[in-house]
Order: C-alpha cells, then structure tokens, then sequence
C-alpha cells in the first residue's frame, strides 16, 4: 500500500468513476481505507441509476398505453429497434 490518499484524490475518483463506471470503485488499489465510503458511494448510485432506468421504462410503458405492462414495453421497444436496424440493412 502506497502513501495516504488525500480528501481530493478520492473525490477525484468518484468522479472518474461516474464518468466511466466500468471497475468497481471500493477495489481501487491504494484506496484501501476509504473501502467502505467507496462501497458505499457506489452501491447509492447504482440504485439510483437503476430507479431512474425504472422511470424510464414506466414512462415508456405509459406512453404506448400499458402503463401495468412493462415486460411487454420492453419487447415492443426491442422489436422496434430490430425493425429500424433491418430498415438500414436494406436502405429503407
């Protein structure tokens, strides 16, 4: 383990880490002793980047008219999506 990480370094790497949230940010070498801040930072996000997707999805739902069905918003959307990539497969 490496000199004491300040106040900044591990500010500067939550904001790495939102912007680019592909590692997980608590196993960050050198970071040891902020583990349980770093853990606890990112499972918060992680919720609300997940209650926000859930918006989304009911919001979408909501929109086509099956506010109570959002299994059957997503496979509309995913068909949708197939539709437009095979449009542009065939130049329509």
């Amino acid at each position: 383990m490496g000199p004491k990480k300040s106040r900044g370094q591990v500010e500067h790497l939550k904001r790495c880490w939102l912007a680019d949230p592909c590692f997980d940010l608590y196993a960050e070498e050198g970071f040891e002793e902020y583990r349980k801040e770093l853990t606890d930072f990112q499972r918060k996000q992680e919720l609300l980047w997940k209650a926000e997707e859930e918006g989304r999805r009911r919001e979408r739902a909501r929109k086509m008219g099956i506010p109570d069905n959002l299994e059957l918003a997503d496979y509309i959307r995913l068909l949708e999506h197939r539709i437009t990539q095979l449009e542009q497969k065939v130049g329509i």
